[in-house]
């Protein structure tokens, strides 16, 4: 993303997104997270910390395999 205002948007709603969606959202984007990690590596980071915490089982099972991946890539 070479626009930092499209760039802003993007981060914004995705963590809008996991805030207020559904497991399957908030999973979806966990697996796809690696994407957003050049692009804004703090909202990164925010996501993985937010979904580490979060109320849903499955959510903090996720956040933790990237968390995971991210230390033993491969």
């Amino acid at each position: 993303m070479q626009n930092i205002e499209n760039k802003n948007v993007v981060c914004n709603q995705l963590v809008k997104l996991m805030d207020t969606d559904n497991v399957y959202i908030k999973n979806k984007i966990l697996r796809n997270i690696y994407l957003i990690k050049d692009v804004d590596f703090e909202t990164y980071k925010y996501i993985i910390q937010k979904a580490s915490v979060d109320t849903n089982y499955v959510v903090r099972k996720v956040a933790n395999e990237v968390q995971m991946e991210i230390i033993l890539p491969g």
